[in-house]
Formats: C-alpha cells, structure tokens, sequence
C-alpha cells in the first residue's frame, strides 16, 4: 500500500519477475534481486557469445546492402559512445544493446532472439560491475 499498489497485482508481478530469474522467492522472506555468482556471469556470457556469433555470421553472408549499413551505422554510434568525455556508461550500454539486438533480428531467428534477449536481462544485474575490470572499457 506504501506504494499505491495493491498486492495482488504485486504479487503477480514478483512471478513474473521470478520466472524470468531476476527475482528470487523466498518462503516467508519476501522477494530478493537475484545475485549472480562469477560462475553465473561467465556461463551466461559464453552463451551470450555463442549464439550472437552464430547470428553474426549468418548476417554477414546473408544480410542485404541497406541492413549492413544499418549495422556500420549503430557500430558507428557505439564507438562514439564510448569516446565521448561527457558519455555515460548508460549511453554505452543502450548503444550496444541496439546494435547486438538489431543483428539478431535482421538474423530472424526467433528462438535466438527470446534466448538472447533473457539472457541479456539477466546481465543487466551483473552490467556495471564488469565494466571496472580491465580491459573493459
């Protein structure tokens, strides 16, 4: 009720949210942002990696001349994100997350897409803290 909000739509929001592991119930305890152990982080990265490569490779071969200058046009942008003094490191992560998206869907492979797009969901959790390793950014 703090929140103007009744519980029962609450609720069902919180299921939607677990079911998408970004929640994590706990019996009697409430609802948690779920936390991801480095073990979690690299394996979703590696998948992250498998099957956005894959999708690369299929645009590569079959993408048409105005789609391949879409993507020069978004890598482009990315790379302007990441040298601009005043940018921030959300305007880096919208950037990148455009262009990746965008390569899957000119890939048009639909199960890809809802794997990556979970998966990428799950990173948001993990995002900030990867950038201050080395090499990052």
């Amino acid at each position: 009720s703090e929140l103007g909000i009744s519980r029962t739509p609450m609720r069902e929001a919180l299921k939607v949210l677990a079911a998408e592991g970004l929640v994590t119930m706990k019996l009697r305890r409430g609802a948690y942002v779920t936390e991801m152990s480095e073990r979690d982080v690299q394996e979703a990265y590696q998948l992250l990696a498998l099957l956005e490569s894959d999708a690369a490779a299929s645009v590569a071969e079959r993408a048409s001349d105005a789609e391949l200058a879409e993507l020069q046009k978004l890598h482009e942008a990315l790379e302007t994100s990441l040298q601009e003094a005043t940018g921030s490191r959300d305007n880096f992560f919208a950037a990148n997350e455009r262009f990746h998206m965008r390569i899957l869907e000119i890939d048009g492979n639909r199960w890809r897409l809802q794997i990556v797009g979970d998966l990428r969901r799950l990173m948001k959790l993990n995002r900030h803290h990867s950038l201050f390793r080395d090499g990052r950014l």
